[in-house]
């Protein structure tokens, strides 16, 4: 299993907010901090 294999299927589920902790619990690892301090990282 690719590592964001769980977040593309979650996301495919009706849409609600996440915090970034709910989507490391979905992904069972850390997310690296530029996730959180640049936007377009999310672009990639």
């Amino acid at each position: 299993m690719a590592k964001y294999d769980r977040l593309t299927e979650w996301l495919k589920k009706p849409k609600l907010p996440l915090t970034f902790s709910e989507i490391e619990t979905i992904i069972g690892e850390r997310l690296p901090d530029s996730a959180a301090q640049h936007r377009p990282w999310w672009g990639k």
